[in-house]
């Protein structure tokens, strides 16, 4: 009967590790989501074209200097 904890610690070990690929598969299978057009957002690149050399972006605003 040394069978019966053996099996008991595999079966444990197969359902957390179960447990954990679903997780993993749920954390890093879902599709990234849409930028939200709504939202102000500031691209840095086009800050530097707009001000003519430097430019930062801070708070969704670009500033020039």
């Amino acid at each position: 009967m040394k069978r019966a904890p053996i099996l008991r610690r595999c079966a444990f070990a197969l359902g957390v590790l179960g447990s954990l690929t679903f997780g993993a598969a749920q954390a890093f299978g879902s599709a990234p989501t849409p930028r939200d057009a709504s939202r102000p957002w500031c691209d840095p690149v086009q800050c530097n074209v707009k001000c003519g050399g430097y430019g930062i972006c801070q708070n969704n605003v670009c500033l020039c200097y």
